[in-house]
């Protein structure tokens, strides 16, 4: 006989409320079988428990059944209610049928895929073509376009070496080095034209796979030239970031604030670069030191604006107009005899403006006053 969950669940109740140690003045008899009571109701109302219990006595009733007994006959297992174990006891035929669970579970995983197919309608067929078809005349299409511009670059690039950029833009509109060399054209005339000039550099910069610098900065000189010096500058600064450490870049950079937006501040940095990266003796040096010069004279700071205008002095590309700035540069600082030097060696370089102020300014007669001034200094 196998007891329910609400049996087992009555029976310990009635057994908790019989053997409890609190209504039997704590006997220790009591306490002993309430204990057992408990255990026996933990193990029957947990169906793993109660399992696990019968797999036990199960194994030991095997055990024992297996020993003769005093008769020389074994004993048949039985169960806590009587019930004989062995192959057709309860835990027996429970474990069979988890088996067979599993086992049918495991075939049903395994089986193998239903491979028939409904037939596909005729529209799907249809729709599935037409795509194929598609794509497959899509495909030769874009092989024989891709064939097609690869021959007229060809020839684009053949005209263009030839110096026809004409011929080159109509066979590829999308040449971007065939723009250039329009653009350059258009400076080389007698009258050049900027605008033109501009307008095919645009389409270079549009049309170029990766960014030129020296196009962003041959613009930037069309837009100087135009007094567009906001647009100028803004290619300048793009230009610098493709090429940071570029002299000429930040030459120009710094001559368009210093001489044409009158705004020597804003030149430092690029005047700093040019004269750190530029070659000893070399042109672009010069430039620079100049621009530096020129800059602080405008700002009025003399004894830089003199440093400065010294150390182009030095340079073998020293011209003129240097020696006639540093005149101005000595005169405001009270160096007459010097202003009066550098304009002098300014006239006998040609230039008209330092002969005015040599003349204005009595050099001639500073000069001999300094002379003699020499002379007595040597006598004494």
């Amino acid at each position: 006989m196998h007891a329910t969950t609400d049996e087992i669940k009555s029976a310990y109740k009635k057994l908790a409320m019989k053997y409890h140690p609190d209504r039997n003045q704590g006997s220790k008899f009591h306490e002993e079988h309430f204990k057992k009571i408990l255990e026996a109701y933990q193990i029957l109302s947990d169906k793993h428990e109660r399992d696990m219990y019968d797999l036990r006595m199960f194994f030991e009733a095997t055990k024992k059944s297996a020993s003769p007994t005093s008769s020389g006959q074994t004993r048949p297992a039985t169960g806590p209610h009587g019930d004989v174990y062995g192959t057709s006891s309860r835990y027996a035929r429970s474990h069979a049928n988890q088996q067979r669970a599993r086992a049918e579970q495991q075939a049903y995983a395994t089986r193998p895929a239903d491979t028939t197919t409904k037939p596909q309608p005729k529209w799907y067929k249809r729709a599935h073509y037409v795509v194929v078809m598609f794509w497959g005349v899509a495909s030769v299409v874009m092989l024989l376009y891709w064939f097609y511009t690869s021959y007229q670059h060809a020839n684009a690039v053949e005209y263009l070496r030839n110096g026809d950029y004409e011929a080159a833009l109509e066979s590829d509109p999308y040449f971007a080095d065939a723009y250039v060399a329009g653009a350059k054209k258009f400076l080389l005339d007698q009258e050049p034209d900027y605008v033109g000039s501009i307008r095919f550099l645009t389409k270079a910069i549009k049309y170029q796979d990766v960014p030129d610098w020296q196009t962003y900065s041959l613009r930037a000189d069309c837009y100087a030239k135009k007094r567009d010096y906001d647009l100028a500058v803004s290619d300048l600064e793009f230009a610098i970031s493709l090429k940071q450490h570029e002299v000429d870049l930040n030459l120009r950079m710094a001559e368009l604030y210093v001489f044409a937006i009158k705004q020597p501040q804003k030149a430092h940095p690029f005047l700093d670069t040019a004269i750190l990266f530029a070659k000893p003796n070399s042109p672009e040096l010069y430039k620079a030191i100049f621009a530096q010069g020129y800059g602080a004279m405008i700002e009025g700071d003399m004894p830089k604006a003199l440093t400065a205008l010294s150390k182009g002095a030095a340079l073998p590309q020293a011209d003129a107009e240097l020696f006639y700035l540093r005149g101005h540069v000595n005169h405001r600082l009270g160096n007459f005899a010097e202003s009066c030097q550098d304009w002098n060696k300014a006239k006998t370089m040609g230039s008209e403006d330092a002969a005015i102020q040599f003349d204005v300014r009595h050099c001639a007669f500073v000069l001999l006053q300094k002379d003699q001034d020499l002379a007595k200094a040597g006598r004494k």
